[in-house]
């Protein structure tokens, strides 16, 4: 019997001591009071106060009313295995759960209404959802009632991670025309490309074409049809068989051909165009934070999220009241963006901020041993490290790491080589440290800490010099960007694969950049603001699988010196994204007249 694994509630009332003992005795027929008696005839020995204490079904059966104080209860229906697993439960607050067992223990549970051992069950569940079992997770909770709990987390991440779910789960072939619908008209959908909702209904129609065909009109609507590329809403959408043929699917296609022409319109109107049904973004699960950074010659407390449905840059009213900060180091823990040292213009900080995006609030943690600004930071495994940096007067080389359940911070090994002004990421359980500055010149010196065994180990150096660079880590691969080499600003980025202890080039970025920030979303990595001769509002980012920069949207002022972080399936995301929704569209048509305004001017200018 595994009883390790404790919970450690509210119902634990009892020293895990005494009720091993208590459990023994059972075994041993030792002052047991009561008896269960199983459809099959089993009987087990019990104490009745132990059950009737976390059990209201026992508590009631052994103190009827009506047969007096009853010693024997009889239950059918429940297996020898599964009681022997609720009364461990009962003794023990532990229980063996498989992928097997949970649900019938679930159930048996719910029916002797032992709630503690529902929730334990509940939980485990929780965490091993996967795609291949999230859909019938889902639909088990629904049919037991168990909507507020298990049902919300399961269909949360059916949502959050649809795309796989769509590529692994056979178990979405089997859902019901009312059940996929919700999931494809949810606003918390998931996909990077409205092309995945259709492409995931036409599976579902596929699987039983001649049953489920008549449904493409209903499902139709829940796709954002006005959203997706031109050309493959005309190839793959409105000339698709099961479209084309379709009557009742004419209307939707017309809505969208007529919204598309609108769009495309650039006459004036009197009239706003609201954005429709058909083109309106869904909400991201993933937001990107700035933090902080310097504003032509100031430094800025502000904060900024990314909302990349939206495709918007929005300011978050909880600027940190202790001031600003710039060229810090951050790093993300639960909901919680740390924000470690750095600089203000007078003051290099060994002071640590913390916002938590939840309460939006702000609230400071135990000091650093030295001052760091240029410094870089990274989480792992739930501790934050910071690394090297300028503390005023020097360059530094040590290292330390917080830990937030003790709010303390620890030195670790020192790094072999000076740093500031450099950048680091964590792969595969190490900490990679990439470029910076010792006070004399630019590296392009790497290495790595592992923190099982407290070392630094040198790697392959960079092709070229950079600090105020940025890396970071994505499949498997480091990749290190941009920087100053001592000379000028680059644009240069590569790929460092750990395996052949390489770095490889790969496509420049579109401009030259320093002390910018960096993060990874829609498995793209995005590269914001920083300094090429004057200070940048111009981000774009990286697609790893076509080897290509793309323009992204720009921020709203220029910034450099400040710092992105990531916070993924935030609870209440939607006090993060764009809150005009409905006149995203208005915007984008007003832009298209401008552009195509200036584009006439030009066109017409008498050189």
């Amino acid at each position: 019997m595994d009883t390790q694994n404790l919970s450690h509630d509210k119902d634990s009332c009892v020293s895990h001591h005494s009720m091993q003992n208590l459990y023994k005795m059972r075994l041993n027929n030792l002052l047991c009071d009561g008896t269960i008696v199983l459809e099959n005839g089993t009987k087990i020995n019990v104490h009745r106060p132990i059950l009737c204490a976390c059990s209201d079904y026992f508590n009631s059966a052994y103190n009827s009313a009506f047969s007096g104080t009853p010693t024997m209860i009889r239950i059918s229906g429940i297996s020898d295995y599964v009681m022997d697993k609720i009364i461990d439960y009962a003794y023990l607050r532990s229980c063996d759960l498989t992928e097997e067992n949970v649900f019938e223990i679930l159930v048996v549970a719910d029916y002797l209404a032992l709630k503690s051992l529902m929730n334990y069950c509940i939980q485990w569940i929780v965490d091993h959802l996967k795609p291949e079992n999230c859909v019938n997770v889902m639909r088990f909770a629904f049919a037991r009632g168990l909507t507020k709990d298990l049902y919300a987390k399961a269909k949360l991440y059916v949502l959050r991670n649809f795309e796989e779910v769509v590529a692994k789960s056979d178990e979405l072939l089997d859902i019901s025309i009312d059940e996929l619908y919700q999931i494809m008209n949810s606003d918390l959908l998931n996909i990077k490309d409205e092309a995945l909702a259709w492409e995931g209904i036409l599976r579902w129609i596929k699987y039983d074409a001649d049953q489920r065909i008549q449904h493409v009109p209903l499902l139709l609507t829940t796709v954002r049809l006005g959203i997706l590329q031109f050309q493959y809403f005309m190839e793959n959408v409105k000339n698709h068989v099961y479209v084309k043929h379709n009557k009742d699917a004419h209307p939707i296609i017309y809505e969208v051909l007529s919204f598309l022409e609108d769009m495309n319109s650039v006459s004036m109107r009197e009239y706003q165009i609201i954005t429709p049904h058909i083109a309106m973004p869904r909400i991201p699960h993933d937001i990107i934070f700035l933090t902080g950074g310097w504003h032509y010659n100031h430094p800025v407390a502000t904060i900024q999220a990314y909302d990349t449905r939206a495709d918007r840059w929005i300011d978050v009213p909880h600027e940190d009241p202790a001031g600003p900060r710039s060229f810090h180091g951050s790093a993300v823990v639960g909901y919680k963006i740390y924000v470690i040292g750095g600089f203000d213009g007078e003051i290099w900080f060994n002071t640590c901020r913390v916002f938590d995006a939840l309460s939006k609030t702000w609230h400071e943690i135990s000091p650093m041993h030295s001052p760091r600004c240029y410094v870089s930071v990274v989480e792992l495994n739930g501790l934050i490290y910071a690394l090297g940096g300028y503390d005023g007067k020097n360059r530094l080389k040590s290292a330390e790491r917080y830990d937030p359940a003790t709010n303390q911070w620890t030195l670790v090994a020192n790094m072999n080589f000076l740093r500031s002004d450099a950048h680091a990421c964590t792969l595969n359980g190490k900490i990679y440290i990439t470029g910076g500055i010792t006070g004399q010149i630019c590296l392009s010196k790497c290495e790595y800490y592992d923190p099982q065994t407290n070392q630094w180990t040198n790697i392959a150096d960079m092709s070229s010099r950079r600090s105020g660079l940025t890396c970071i880590s994505f499949k498997n691969c480091v990749y290190a960007m941009g920087g100053f080499d001592g000379h000028s600003r680059l644009r240069s980025c590569e790929r460092y694969d750990p395996v052949e202890n390489k770095w490889t080039d790969i496509p420049n970025m579109s401009f030259k950049r320093s002390n910018f920030a960096t993060e990874i979303l829609d498995d793209m990595i995005y590269v914001i603001g920083g300094y090429n001769g004057r200070t940048l509002s111009n981000n774009e980012c990286f697609n790893v699988a076509k080897d290509v920069w793309l323009v992204a949207t720009n921020l709203s002022s220029p910034r450099s010196g400040l710092k992105a972080n990531v916070i993924k399936g935030l609870p209440n995301v939607s006090d993060y994204i764009y809150k005009n929704r409905e006149f995203l569209i208005e915007e984008q048509r007003l832009n298209n007249m401008i552009n195509a305004e200036l584009l006439h001017r030009f066109r017409n200018l008498t050189f």
